[in-house]
């Protein structure tokens, strides 16, 4: 409010310098011209100043931060532990379920591209998480399926791309896989997005010791700030 305050009384001020500053005119027949000079002038700045509250209103409208938190979630006991672990083919995998809650503080609606977890080896890139859509469990009894679990992740179809409305939360469920390959060794990882204007963004979530020995990750009870 105060912005705009500020704005009309310069408007104002231009507008009443530009009509002190012209010269008096007037017909014979008692027409001022003035007068028109004085609305043409006025409804010329009047243009300028309904733009110029736009723009003021759609920069104010941005203000506030989009903010990221997770949980690590999938013990040890768990379907899909997290972690470092073999899979039934005796490959080495790195496996990642977790929450993530996007918090719009912005009155605009805010895109989030691409979430994903990207490996590091003393800071340098070394290659990429695989998102996860689904997962299924199938509980058997004597042999025979007894059981069968669907968690789906991400948004709709799923996608690791989601639209956050104005001053609201998004939570949504994620899962990230990967299968070591021999050449490949890795002591970081970082949670990667892009924003609406294809900006990317990338935070450290944890170190790794050792990426080629089983290891189970504790979950995390408390929300993380990526930052």
């Amino acid at each position: 409010m105060v912005m705009h305050r500020c704005f009309f009384e310069s408007c104002r001020c231009i507008l009443d310098k530009t009509i002190m500053a012209m010269p008096q005119h007037s017909t014979s027949n008692g027409f001022d011209l003035n007068e028109v000079w004085y609305v043409v002038i006025g409804a010329g700045i009047g243009f300028i100043a309904s733009i110029g509250t736009i723009a003021i209103e759609r920069l104010l409208d941005r203000r506030g931060r989009i903010k990221l938190y997770y949980k690590v979630i999938g013990d040890r006991d768990a379907t899909f532990p997290n972690g470092f672990h073999y899979t039934q083919n005796g490959d080495m995998s790195f496996s990642l379920p977790m929450q993530v809650e996007i918090q719009n503080t912005s009155k605009v609606t805010r895109v989030i591209r691409d979430i994903n977890i990207d490996l590091y080896l003393n800071g340098q890139f070394v290659d990429h998480m695989t998102p996860v859509e689904s997962t299924t469990n199938r509980k058997t009894t004597n042999g025979h399926t007894t059981q069968i679990e669907t968690q789906s992740y991400g948004a709709d179809n799923g996608a690791y791309s989601f639209v956050v409305e104005p001053l609201s939360i998004l939570h949504q469920n994620c899962y990230f896989f990967y299968i070591i390959k021999k050449e490949n060794t890795f002591d970081e990882a970082k949670l990667r997005y892009f924003d609406e204007k294809d900006r990317p963004h990338s935070f450290s979530i944890r170190k790794i010791g050792n990426c080629w020995r089983e290891d189970y990750w504790e979950c995390t009870d408390e929300w993380i700030l990526l930052k």
